[in-house]
């Protein structure tokens, strides 16, 4: 069984692989995600002047919606942990003209602020891909200033997230990949009921809430969906690196034949899901 260092290793080097095309694929996404940044920002209670921590940040987000928040006053630390990813990051924010955002490499289990450091903590799409989620969400809490508030996301059970499962089904057909353990990182590892819920208990939050929140992804055509899929969703990215050119050719056929089957070969909109959390400590 691999160690947690091992597991941040190999965590680091997937997603420091999609770095390039996550900055490539920015706008797209940026918009695709407009639903869930929106929450984020708003239930983490975001005003002018706070300081904020954005966790996870990839290519930017939702830290510089966040820094339009709390405005000039304000301060948004924008980070994640793959130097390739906080180097996209920072010529994105550089680009858009972003002032009051600053980029560190950042790993969610050692933070590395003192305590109750900043007003807000968000983190989309991040904490699931932690070797130990609790130690995350505890490190959330201890940076949190008294009162702050936090607004995270999670990915909710395979069945409501069709823009992963589309893929993952093809896969599991094609070239089935071991059995996952349950407990490593993952995008639906904290997706089972009551697995979220728990992970905030144990990082010592009492007063949140969970909420569902169904949005749609947007692509232009099912081979729009699997040009997009193998270049932005980094473990979808690295489970196709691994397969013989023949049998990913199959893959491919399998993954826009069963699109066009169920929406036909126009464009399509498929059903992702994250669990949003937001309370205060």
């Amino acid at each position: 069984m691999a160690t947690d260092e091992e597991l941040k290793g190999q965590q680091k080097k997937i997603w420091g692989g999609a770095a390039a095309d996550w900055e490539k694929w920015d706008d797209w996404f940026e918009e695709q995600q407009v639903p869930v940044t929106d929450w984020l920002c708003t239930n983490a209670g975001l005003k002018p002047g706070m300081q904020v921590l954005d966790l996870a940040a990839g290519t930017g987000q939702p830290g510089f919606t966040a820094a339009g928040r709390v405005g000039s006053t304000g301060r948004v630390v924008s980070s994640d942990f793959a130097p390739e990813m906080v180097a996209a990051a920072t010529r994105l924010s550089q680009r858009k003209g972003i002032t009051n955002v600053e980029h560190k490499e950042v790993d969610i289990e050692n933070i590395p602020f003192p305590d109750a450091s900043f007003d807000a903590v968000t983190c989309r799409f991040g904490l699931m891909f932690c070797p130990d989620p609790a130690r995350g969400a505890a490190e959330i809490a201890r940076v949190l200033k008294p009162g702050g508030r936090f607004g995270l996301a999670v990915w909710d059970v395979p069945a409501q997230n069709a823009q992963f499962t589309s893929f993952t089904s093809a896969l599991a057909e094609i070239a089935p990949p071991p059995p996952p353990n349950p407990s490593a990182p993952g995008l639906f590892r904290l997706a089972a009921p009551g697995e979220f819920d728990s992970v905030l208990r144990a990082g010592g939050f009492v007063d949140f809430k969970i909420q569902s929140l169904a949005t749609e992804w947007e692509f232009s055509s099912p081979e729009n969906y699997w040009e997009i899929m193998t270049e932005l969703a980094a473990p979808l990215k690295a489970a196709a690196a691994t397969l013989p050119p023949e049998t990913l050719a199959r893959l491919r056929t399998a993954v826009i034949e069963g699109l066009r089957a169920r929406h036909g070969s126009g464009p399509l909109r498929l059903l992702a899901t994250p669990l949003c959390a937001t309370g205060q400590k």
